[in-house]
């Protein structure tokens, strides 16, 4: 998952969007995944104060990110994630 790029994501996104045409996008496996790891890490790490304020915005999160992946496909999806937390005010 750290060497996923943003255009695996979007590629991820159009095979559910066909396969799901009235599911949630941030129901992705990939999203999802990666929300799950970072809700755990920040469990261990800053508590469950901090983790329950990611899992409050990880629709916003996701969100932000489909957007930025759809705009920058080279990036990396962990980076993209990452930062787009950042404007949520979630540090990993």
């Amino acid at each position: 998952i750290n060497l996923k790029t943003c255009a695996e994501l979007n590629t991820d996104l159009g095979y559910f969007r066909m396969a799901n045409p009235d599911g949630d996008p941030r129901k992705v496996a990939s999203l999802e995944l990666v929300a799950s790891l970072f809700t755990v890490q920040l469990m261990k790490t800053r508590g469950a104060a901090e983790a329950l304020k990611n899992a409050n915005s990880l629709d916003a999160i996701n969100d932000d990110t489909i957007r930025a992946c759809a705009d920058k496909p080279d990036n990396r999806l962990i980076e993209t994630y990452v930062k787009t937390a950042k404007k949520y005010k979630i540090r990993f």
